[in-house]
């Protein structure tokens, strides 16, 4: 969730135990577009004993800034300027990637002092919606899935051996029509998330439907039924068994389609089965 001016964000992920995290920020010029929360190793000092980990949170927004928070501090460790107002952003240690207007992208590397590892040319041709990172076989983040309001999503890995083979794009959150003969709705990619176990991963859209992928086969794994509802934010629990995802307006279509009598909903689904790889031949 995020707000303009003053804001209220709540962070989606939940680490073991499960937990909720609340911040409240009153300084940024902008909106706050969201903000990520992460265990991150910490030097060793000794004038307040050794410490393995501290929670770091990184936020993003609007006044074109990113700005690092250790959370028992009200003030902000670092903040680092960035070209463009932030749309989305994902962090898995040592790797972010941040989406900014423009169609721009910027990979940092968070160990030691964070810094701007590369700004990459945006595989997608419309505005960005929503990133995640995802991770090789030896638990590293290697790359990241970018979804676009144009109901596409590109694979993209930061340092791969045949750039022109592994990175991809593909089209989702479309109606069945075709250009050509029946008119296609297009639907904007709202979230997407990876499954923590099997690398496999899922997108929610506009359209009201969420859908898994098996990236490495390149193929569909499941597509949901219809919501009345944009489906508008998803996750997966620590060991993904659970995959949940919200359903609420996304204001793509303004204000006049607002109907405050529909609900807001969170689902809970029993993920373990349909998430698994398509078997390879």
């Amino acid at each position: 969730m995020s707000g303009a001016g003053r804001c209220r964000t709540m962070d989606r992920r939940f680490p073991k135990p499960s937990r909720c995290t609340r911040v409240q920020c009153w300084t940024h010029a902008g909106a706050m577009m969201g903000v990520k929360c992460s265990p991150l190793p910490v030097t060793r000092r000794p004038r307040c004993g050794i410490l393995t980990a501290i929670k770091r949170c990184r936020l993003h927004s609007w006044d074109k800034t990113l700005k690092f928070w250790d959370t028992r501090s009200p003030n902000p460790m670092m903040s680092l300027q960035m070209p463009e107002r932030c749309y989305c952003a994902d962090v898995v240690y040592p790797m972010a990637v941040v989406a900014t207007a423009e169609r721009g992208l910027i990979v940092y590397q968070l160990e030691n002092q964070p810094s701007e590892f590369r700004r990459i040319d945006s595989p997608l041709k419309h505005q960005h919606r929503c990133v995640a990172i995802f991770k090789d076989k030896q638990n590293k983040p290697t790359g990241f899935a970018l979804g676009s309001i144009e109901g596409r999503v590109a694979i993209h890995y930061i340092n791969p051996p045949n750039p022109a083979k592994d990175n991809f794009t593909f089209k989702c959150h479309r109606s069945n029509g075709t250009n050509t003969t029946t008119p296609q709705d297009i639907y904007a990619v709202n979230a997407i998330s990876f499954h923590p176990v099997h690398g496999t991963l899922a997108t929610v859209g506009s359209d009201g439907r969420f859908s898994f992928w098996d990236k490495d086969a390149r193929t569909k794994l499941k597509t949901s039924e219809q919501l009345d509802q944009p489906i508008t934010a998803c996750c997966f629990n620590h060991n993904g068994n659970i995959f949940a995802y919200a359903s609420s307006y996304d204001w793509s279509k303004g204000h006049e389609y607002y109907n405050p009598q529909k609900k807001n909903y969170i689902f809970l689904r029993n993920a373990a089965e349909e998430l698994k790889p398509r078997n390879k031949k």
